[in-house]
């Protein structure tokens, strides 16, 4: 996994990040594939993995967090997960856990 300091997110995405976290939500956030691989050009979408220890619904806090990020930068892209989704039955977790950069 990449260091916190490889990362580096724009205006857009910070405001994102802090308009989530006025709302309570509480997760660790991750962001993976190219932004995490730095391979990630101009119009490369931005995967971030939002982590929660419980949920009650996944799809509709995604929706929701899709609806905010329209505010900020468009190329965001939102995944909810739980932290059992990471005991290897979820796809896209072990590239989360070999790719995605932590967001402090």
């Amino acid at each position: 996994m990449a260091e916190k300091g490889d990362l580096d997110l724009d205006e857009g995405q910070k405001d994102f990040l802090d308009a989530v976290t006025t709302l309570s939500i509480q997760a660790r956030y991750d962001d993976f594939k190219s932004d995490g691989k730095g391979s990630a050009g101009a119009d490369s979408d931005i995967d971030i993995a939002f982590v929660f220890d419980k949920v009650a619904d996944s799809f509709d806090l995604q929706v929701e967090l899709m609806k905010i990020r329209r505010q900020f930068d468009a190329r965001i892209e939102p995944h909810v997960f739980r932290t059992a989704d990471f005991d290897g039955s979820h796809p896209l977790t072990g590239e989360i856990r070999s790719t995605g950069v932590e967001i402090p």
